[in-house]
């Protein structure tokens, strides 16, 4: 996988606890942005972090604070597996990307963007990364 997500140990649910606690770089944004071939602010806005936000964040060169980075280490986490379980990270893009009926007709970006905006009030982030995992797995299977 790219060099993308190498300083975080996105398998070790304790190390990135600790790095969610202290606060995710605001340029994990970009980053992530550029893996995806995406603004820095559609990837923003996904994981609910407004435009000005992330650039005075980035202007001062300020943390996430820890409950963005953890809607950026979820969907960071999403990634990874999509990669891995595709076999290839253009394919990941697309499928990330790409409307499934396994999910509704929703792209998993979009799923796992409103799982996040609905909270406990609806899909909730958990499911909607059950979901994302569900339909990973459904693609690496065909």
């Amino acid at each position: 996988m790219s060099d993308v997500f190498k300083p975080y140990p996105l398998e070790d649910d304790l190390k990135m606890a600790a790095l969610i606690l202290g606060g995710l770089p605001a340029s994990v944004v970009k980053r992530i942005g550029v893996f995806l071939r995406i603004r820095a602010s559609k990837v923003a806005s996904i994981v609910r972090i407004s435009e000005k936000t992330l650039d005075r964040r980035l202007k001062s060169g300020t943390r996430l604070k820890p409950d963005e980075s953890g809607r950026i280490a979820r969907l960071m986490r999403i990634i990874q597996l999509a990669v891995s379980a595709l076999e290839s990270e253009d394919n990941a893009r697309q499928w990330l990307q790409r409307p499934l009926r396994e999910l509704g007709g929703q792209t998993p970006l979009e799923l796992n963007g409103a799982g996040i905006a609905r909270g406990r009030a609806g899909l909730g982030p958990h499911r909607a990364w059950d979901l994302c995992l569900i339909a990973v797995d459904s693609a690496a299977s065909r």
